[in-house]
């Protein structure tokens, strides 16, 4: 985490935290942080992440999300076994529940600080699922900076790469597209990295002028055949296999392909029978409003993805 320390008895009278400490303004500088950026203020008993910005009078100050505190001197410090106990049942829960994300959020920081979980199945970091939990609460900066963490930690892990398209593209679609075309630059991008990068372009193409659809709509589409092509596309998961469907749907309804795009439709419903909005995808005929909204909506697969991870309890 990128945690800067902070003093949560310093708060200005519109109650943020004052950063004037020396170890505050030490953190703020290594980490290269100014206005506008996100961080984690700690004081060793408490973290909350926070958005720093400018007071006229203080200067630097954090602007807590209340939202994401965490106590880490509460009796989840005290009990680490039942902690421990407690957030592998709810990583390997059947049917996972974001109203539980909360939850893992909290034992995960909580954990990581006083007693760090060793991790069982897919290689990934607690840090990456931390930015899982932020996404499904809907603190979708504090994730992507989660999940940017995550990625240094582990260049190249698909999951993780997966993760931080998908967050960039809510947050910053430009960046967005402008990390997917890097990517794809080598000829072998993962299947997961793929269909997070096809549904970036996609996204883009929604908003793309009508004079240069054409050679969107032919960038997508090519990158669909690749993603069908790619030496682990079973591997992907039914619902983000299905995105690409869905995709490739809503691309060819626009370039007026009805007959295609029905298809590509009917054949994300045969893959992913139980997904959002399959009543509304399958009377689709035209592009219109009612089509965007559909596309958007079905989206959400991606959003509310959540790949599975054990620990040792």
């Amino acid at each position: 985490m990128r945690l800067i320390s902070a003093d949560f008895n310093a708060m200005t009278e519109a109650g943020h935290v004052r950063l004037t400490l020396p170890c505050s303004q030490e953190g703020i500088q290594r980490l290269e942080l100014g206005a506008g950026d996100w961080a984690w203020l700690s004081d060793s008993e408490l973290i909350v992440g926070a958005q720093l910005a400018i007071d006229d009078r203080y200067g630097l100050v954090g602007v807590p999300d209340w939202d994401t505190l965490v106590h880490l001197d509460d009796e989840d410090a005290e009990d680490i076994d039942h902690s421990r106990r407690e957030i592998a049942t709810l990583l390997t829960k059947v049917p996972h529940s974001d109203g539980d994300e909360p939850r893992v959020f909290q034992l995960l920081t909580v954990l990581e600080h006083v007693a760090p979980l060793r991790t069982d199945g897919p290689p990934v970091t607690l840090g990456f699922r931390r930015a899982v939990a932020l996404r499904q609460m809907g603190k979708l900066r504090l994730a992507l900076l989660e999940a940017e963490d995550a990625r240094h930690e582990r260049p190249g892990d698909p999951i993780v790469d997966f993760l931080y398209l998908d967050l960039l593209r809510l947050e910053d679609l430009p960046s967005a597209v402008a990390e997917a075309e890097a990517i794809l630059e080598s000829p072998t991008v993962p299947a997961l990295v793929l269909s997070g990068c096809i549904n970036i372009l996609a996204t883009q193409a929604e908003q793309t002028p009508d004079a240069d659809f054409t050679s969107m709509a032919e960038r997508v589409l090519g990158l669909c055949r690749r993603f069908d092509q790619a030496p682990d596309v079973d591997q992907v998961g039914n619902p983000l296999a299905a995105l690409s469907y869905f995709n490739r749907g809503f691309v060819l309804l626009r370039a007026g392909q009805i007959s295609k795009a029905r298809q590509a439709f009917d054949r994300a419903v045969q893959i992913y029978p139980d997904g959002p909005m399959v009543d509304a995808v399958t009377g689709l005929q035209t592009y219109d409003r009612r089509a965007r909204e559909v596309a958007q909506r079905v989206r959400t697969i991606a959003e509310r993805w959540v790949p599975p991870m054990t620990v040792a309890a």
